[in-house]
């Protein structure tokens, strides 16, 4: 007689679906961390780390600071009972500890002076295309391509027509950060100079 298959795993947050493998600091605290996401109402697909894409990556960001924000205001309102997570702790909620403060907090903390970048990490109908946002189109864009973004004020590729090549486009940006004109004016850089010839 054949036997009957085994019943599927339940897809719960917990188990080693849902591309939780691995958690090993969130499984060792589980009860109290189960807690810490009923109670800061953290989103539970949003703890799945399965999807490695910049776009959910920046969801994931977006919902630790909600929740160290609400975090904050229960225990300044005195209305948090029991142990207080560290900041640590809910990190490892979304995402390891490490990645959080050395690519998550590095990263997004930055883009909110690039709104078109923010329009496109989340995935808005009124989004740029790709070679809008970034300057160059690739299969998947990762941490690297945002550091590299930031780096230069912006998208860092742009196709020369003529001759082919591609040319970083915050070239013109950094050299106008040195040329910033007065109320007169002038540069800086030349004011200076008109006053040491007068000397």
């Amino acid at each position: 007689m054949d036997q009957e298959p085994a019943p599927p795993t339940p897809n719960v947050i917990g188990t080693s679906t849902m591309g939780l493998a691995g958690r090993n600091k969130y499984t060792e605290n589980q009860p109290f961390l189960d807690h810490v996401v009923a109670k800061l109402e953290i989103p539970r697909h949003l703890m799945d780390r399965s999807d490695a894409s910049l776009q959910f990556a920046y969801q994931r960001y977006k919902a630790y600071v909600q929740a160290t924000a609400r975090l904050s205001e229960y225990i300044r309102d005195g209305k948090w009972e029991g142990r207080r997570p560290s900041a640590a702790e809910v990190a490892e909620i979304f995402i390891s500890e490490t990645m959080m403060f050395t690519n998550y907090k590095k990263g997004f903390g930055q883009v909110e002076d690039y709104p078109e970048m923010v329009k496109w990490l989340d995935q808005a109908e009124d989004a740029g295309s790709d070679l809008e946002v970034w300057g160059y189109e690739k299969g998947a864009y990762v941490f690297k391509d945002l550091f590299q973004f930031l780096e230069n004020g912006g998208p860092f590729v742009e196709m020369d027509i003529n001759s082919g090549k591609g040319k970083r486009k915050a070239e013109e940006r950094k050299k106008g950060k040195g040329k910033a004109k007065d109320e007169r004016g002038e540069t800086k850089r030349a004011r200076k100079s008109s006053h040491a010839s007068k000397s």
